[in-house]
């Protein structure tokens, strides 16, 4: 079992796994690699998790 690590900014604690702050987004790293843009970081971390979510449902959806 792996150990998450600590994020370097602790403000981005309240983000969802494997999601970071890029240059002018938040991104989105899944485990396969590569990243997909979420949104850009002025919006709230209510918007992120949206995006997130729909993310996940869309990744699932492809490989059902």
């Amino acid at each position: 079992m792996m150990l998450e690590r600590k994020r370097k900014n602790s403000a981005d604690n309240i983000l969802p796994k494997r999601v970071y702050r890029g240059k002018s987004k938040y991104e989105y790293h899944p485990a396969k690699g590569g990243s997909i843009s979420i949104c850009c970081l002025s919006s709230p971390p209510s918007v992120v998790w949206k995006e997130y979510h729909k993310i996940l449902e869309k990744i699932e959806k492809n490989n059902t």
